[in-house]
């Protein structure tokens, strides 16, 4: 049976939040970096370049990612169900990178890379929910939700609705949309004696 009226309302519901997270989140990142670039230019703080070696970073970076042999036996393997190994062979036949070779170099095709990415992910942790969402995305039949699939796609909803909600109460938030330079001088003000502060803890006089 195909997709019913209520998935197709919680899947667009969904993609609708992690679209706004992103552009919300980006946003604030962005305002972030102006705040960082005012507070240094305000107490005349140069930037700080340690110096590393790019070899032994490197080396670090390995063996933190590369799990030793006691934790590969303690891993369990991970089971992929049949709906999911079929829905990702077809999202795959529209993503996979050797179906886009002959593809010019572009936004569209940098996408579905990144799509197909995410859907091996998906695909790899058995969530059909996730993977369901980018097969609509790109036009593919999808069955129906099982109950417990749909109270994925709500918990997805949940959570990306809570960390909006975050971004939103932070003060460089409404710093970023605040309009009135008055407000906008005490929130900036606010900002700074909250770092400097920060930066004291941290970094404690001898």
């Amino acid at each position: 049976m195909p997709v019913g009226y209520k998935e197709k309302f919680l899947i667009k519901k969904l993609a609708r939040l992690e679209e706004e997270f992103c552009n919300a989140n980006s946003i604030f990142q962005e305002g972030s970096r102006d705040v960082e670039k005012l507070f240094k230019n305000h107490y005349k703080i140069e930037e700080e370049q340690p110096q590393e070696n790019p070899k032994e970073k490197l080396k670090q970076n390995l063996q933190a990612e590369k799990p030793s042999p006691q934790e590969e036996l303690k891993q369990p393997e991970k089971i992929t169900s049949p709906e999911v190994k079929k829905l990702y062979r077809q999202v795959a036949l529209k993503t996979h990178p050797d179906k886009l070779l002959g593809m010019p170099e572009g936004e569209e095709k940098e996408k579905l890379k990144t799509i197909f990415q995410k859907a091996t992910a998906f695909m790899e942790n058995d969530d059909y929910a996730s993977l369901a969402i980018i097969a609509i995305k790109l036009d593919i039949e999808v069955k129906q939700f099982s109950e417990n699939d749909l109270k994925k796609v709500k918990e997805k909803i949940n959570i990306i609705e809570e960390k909006i909600q975050q971004i939103e109460k932070t003060v460089i938030w409404k710093w970023i949309f605040e309009e009135n330079k008055e407000m906008k001088d005490k929130l900036l003000k606010a900002l700074f004696k909250f770092m400097y502060e920060k930066k004291n803890k941290s970094n404690p006089r001898p």
